[in-house]
């Protein structure tokens, strides 16, 4: 089982629980920069790069290959029976999660099951979204 988590800290909290399963941060930031439709992986991943770096100061080939590994990670998300997508109502987890909805056009899962974890609403908030995809109740967080 493979699971895609909203970022880094969500990541750390889950390898401390006892969810199976391997864990992967999905770290793009897609609520800012270009996101040019049609482009092919390696015109995205330049494009993306270019914008990290003037934006970030982060490093060309480091921002490069991260994106390029994090490709890899989903072109193999196949080999798993099942995709956790971790994402959350704000609009920086949508954005995300509508890229990799796209990205999971079925042609791409093959017989891989895709689910969906996610945060409505939590206290303090007036508005929540939900969406409904297969969910395991069966994991535990803590």
């Amino acid at each position: 089982m493979l699971h895609i988590l909203n970022g880094e800290s969500t990541e750390r909290t889950i390898k401390h629980s006892t969810v199976p399963g391997v864990f992967f941060a999905f770290r793009e930031a897609l609520d800012h920069g270009p996101t040019p439709a049609g482009a092919d992986e390696q015109e995205w991943r330049r494009i993306r790069s270019a914008h990290l770096v003037e934006s970030y100061g982060v490093e060309i080939n480091t921002c490069e290959q991260g994106l390029l590994s994090q490709e890899k990670t989903l072109r193999a998300a196949s080999q798993h029976e099942e995709v956790v997508l971790w994402f959350e109502h704000d609009l920086f987890c949508q954005i995300n999660l509508l890229y990799l909805l796209y990205w999971f056009a079925p042609e791409r899962l093959g017989q891989t099951k895709l689910s969906l974890i996610n945060i409505g609403e939590y206290p303090g908030s007036q508005h929540g979204l939900r969406i409904a995809l297969p969910i395991r109740p069966r994991l535990k967080l803590f």
